[in-house]
């Protein structure tokens, strides 16, 4: 049951919220490239920089943005080098204080409470298709997609949460992160290869649904 959704949420009002599930998914990078935080403590130092030239996409995007790229065609947005970077310093902030609070935080996803997740590539792999649905011109697609969604039979919705979460994108967009944290608990999501594992859990790691699985969150 989809729940009418609360916007928007203060820090403490989010704590609070994600002290009564067992998992929730963040729409936002849950760490940095291990290379970029390397290179911005030389550079600190005054030590030589040490990323050669022509290999800058090492300091700026993590191993899962790689991976979604691969599996998806999408490249996530750089958590150092985009607007992202602002909710990323809030997320862990309230991970810090998640932790304080006794919740396990566990950037990899793979225990723990929180799972990063990307609502853009999920719905990539469980639709096979791209929907531009951000902003006042995405409006009619944004529709669109949730149709697509609701086809889905074991999807039920409480009253009126249906027109805000196709109304409102950002509404939409915590749908899908339920439903991808949902499908990671379940144990649809692709692994993270074991040689990725610690870098992961510095950096983060966006869970991606494996594709044909999203009629399986129902059973």
């Amino acid at each position: 049951m989809v729940h009418a959704p609360v916007y928007p949420l203060d820090d403490d009002e989010l704590k609070r919220l994600v002290l009564t599930v067992d998992k929730v998914g963040i729409d936002v990078p849950l760490g940095w490239p291990e290379r970029f935080v390397q290179a911005i403590a030389a550079h600190q130092a005054f030590q030589p920089w040490p990323i050669p030239m022509g290999m800058e996409s090492e300091l700026f995007y993590r191993q899962t943005d790689r991976f979604v790229r691969q599996h998806t065609g999408l490249v996530p947005l750089s958590v150092c080098a985009d607007r992202i970077a602002w909710p990323a310093v809030r997320a862990s902030r309230l991970m810090s204080e998640l932790a304080s609070a006794g919740v396990q935080v566990d950037r990899s996803g793979l225990t723990g409470s929180i799972v990063e997740v990307y609502p853009a590539a999920a719905l990539r792999t469980w639709l096979s298709q791209q929907y531009h649905y951000k902003g006042p011109k995405g409006a009619d697609a944004l529709k669109s997609l949730a149709g697509d969604l609701l086809k889905q039979d074991w999807l039920k919705f409480e009253a009126g949460s249906w027109d805000t979460c196709t109304q409102v994108e950002h509404c939409f967009d915590a749908l899908v992160a339920a439903l991808v944290a949902h499908a990671h608990t379940s144990g649809l999501c692709e692994d993270i290869a074991p040689e990725q594992v610690a870098s992961a859990r510095i950096e983060g790691w966006i869970a991606l649904p494996r594709r044909e699985t999203l009629k399986e969150l129902g059973s």
